[in-house]
């Protein structure tokens, strides 16, 4: 949901509420990661109604008419993945990212226990294949 500065005058209201504030990145598109030990599964989801502008959320409307596809991962992007991983002991993530309409790779969250199989029903991933693998490691 946008959230715009005149809606922030009574931001007292919150006090008692969790809230999370995130800058908006314009972007080009919305990237879901699948990381499995040294294995890493990008999906770039792209929705642009009019053609032209990726809407804010992509979850919105149990995401009808999303474009799904592989990417590959930048280095730099793959190297740190790789890293927060392992820092915090970590197997399996899903992680969200944006690419921004300059092309620059922006984190948004990382999900222990993140939602993968949708993926694999769309037809773009087989990140069951890649927990098969990990489990015989």
């Amino acid at each position: 949901m946008r959230v715009t500065a005149s809606e922030l005058d009574n931001a007292n209201l919150l006090r008692h509420c969790p809230t999370l504030f995130q800058a908006e990145v314009p972007k080009e598109s919305d990237v879901r990661v699948c990381c499995i030990d040294e294995r890493l599964t990008a999906v770039r989801l792209v929705r642009r109604p009019d053609g032209v502008t990726q809407i804010l959320d992509i979850r919105r409307d149990n995401m009808n008419g999303v474009e799904h596809s592989r990417i590959p991962v930048p280095t730099e992007v793959a190297e740190q993945l790789r890293g927060l991983l392992h820092s915090y002991g970590l197997r399996f993530a899903a992680v969200d990212f944006v690419i921004s309409r300059e092309g620059a790779w922006t984190f948004l969250e990382v999900n222990p226990n993140g939602q993968w199989a949708w993926l694999d029903q769309v037809g773009v991933a087989d990140v069951a294949g890649d927990l098969l693998w990990a489990m015989t490691k």
